[in-house]
């Protein structure tokens, strides 16, 4: 997962065995600490884990997208973005990984050599421009961050009044009787 602040496009990188929603907010959550704040305005890929249903003007984000983004006090605007992944993924093609923690401890090495390094169209760095101009807009991270979770549709509560999710059965109040569910 990859974002990218501001003008200065100072990048964060994690990696994650899935594309889950877990692991989705969690990259959120890791990305706000890594640049120490809050932004306003989140533009994410328009990936599934992020945009249940894609339209030009009200893409409809996912459930726990939307709790994180309210938790946070945020907004979301989907739009596509590439290049991060490509240079990445072509530095990385030939290294063998044995865990997250070491391949994520490159990532933020590689990332870090990319900050510092002077753009060549306009002056500064990425790390200058996030320094100087990103990282004051920021808003403070709050003191309790934001939990993932996980959300799973049921089309209609049974009769005992019991949902399955992973292997486990969670009681859902009565009024919610042949109602879905998520």
């Amino acid at each position: 997962k990859h974002m990218q602040s501001g003008d200065s496009s100072y990048p964060f990188v994690e990696a994650f065995p899935d594309e889950t929603q877990v692991s989705w907010t969690q990259a959120h959550i890791d990305a706000f600490k890594w640049y120490g704040g809050i932004p306003r305005i989140l533009v994410p890929d328009n990936t599934k884990t992020a945009v249940v249903k894609r339209t030009m003007y009200d893409p409809e984000l996912n459930h726990s997208y939307l709790a994180l983004a309210n938790h946070y006090a945020l907004a979301i605007l989907p739009a596509r973005v590439g290049w991060l992944e490509t240079w990445l993924l072509g530095w990385i093609e030939d290294k063998t990984y044995f865990s997250f923690d070491q391949l994520n401890r490159d990532i933020r090495k590689r990332l870090l050599e990319l900050s510092v390094r002077d753009f060549k169209e306009r002056p500064g760095s990425r790390q200058s421009i996030f320094d100087a101009l990103d990282k004051p807009a920021l808003r403070s991270l709050p003191k309790d961050p934001f939990e993932p979770f996980d959300t799973k549709p049921v089309k209609s509560v049974p009769n005992d009044y019991h949902v399955k999710y992973d292997g486990f059965y969670y009681s859902v109040p009565y009024t919610y009787f042949k109602q879905p569910v998520e």
